[in-house]
């Protein structure tokens, strides 16, 4: 019985570490750097997927990672997409964006 749980276990952490690598592998290269109107500018370093909400509200973003960015004027990515960053773009004015995209 013994060995049949050690076997378990390993399983379990094996698919752990799997788990962990392929996080990091969806995770955006390069960093995204919000600007705030009355500074400082917020950069995010190798951004992971999902939606970014930051408070206050920022005016322009660079973005130096590998994927497009969608802007949103809503909090919580919630509305419409009203801007697009390619890579590499920036800074680029957005008015008053509220939250932001990072693909998976």
């Amino acid at each position: 019985m013994k060995p049949a749980r050690m076997f378990v276990a390993t399983l379990a952490l094996a698919g752990m570490a799997w788990s962990a690598n392929m996080a990091t592998a969806n995770a955006a290269t390069g960093s995204l750097i919000l600007h705030f109107p009355g500074g400082p500018d917020a950069a995010l370093i190798n951004p992971r997927p999902g939606c970014i909400s930051p408070e206050p509200v920022f005016t322009s973003i660079t973005n130096r990672t590998d994927v497009s960015i969608a802007v949103y004027q809503e909090p919580a990515c919630g509305g419409t997409v009203v801007r697009v960053v390619r890579p590499g773009a920036g800074p680029v004015d957005i008015g008053q964006g509220r939250s932001v995209r990072v693909p998976s």
